[in-house]
């Protein structure tokens, strides 16, 4: 058999990685706007307000890796990378938000 003939097994399809990595993305993006609420409820009122540069690093998250994922996941081709991104992001929202908490 040519190597040109030879049958591909798809790991998974890739319309269920592309749905999954738009749901990943898009909870990404509501955990960001949650973490602006729950700072709000618990920062102290007459601090200083240093409580908020907890989210310059969720920020950042946000910005370099759960927008570029839900931005990418409509397409067919990037369907892989926007789970890995959306991934990445998850498990860096993870680390941040424990040492918030």
């Amino acid at each position: 058999m040519a190597f040109s003939q030879a049958k591909r097994v798809p790991l998974l399809q890739r319309d269920h990685v592309r749905v999954a990595a738009l749901v990943a993305a898009a909870g990404e993006i509501v955990f960001w706007l949650y973490a602006f609420f729950y700072i709000s409820r618990h920062a102290n009122p007459l601090g200083d307000g240093l409580e908020w540069a907890a989210m310059v690093p969720l920020t950042l998250v946000a910005l370099c890796l759960a927008f570029p994922a839900l931005v990418l996941s409509p397409f067919r081709r990037a369907a892989w990378i926007s789970a890995g991104l959306a991934g990445a992001a998850a498990i860096a929202d993870i680390v941040i938000w424990t040492q918030i908490l």
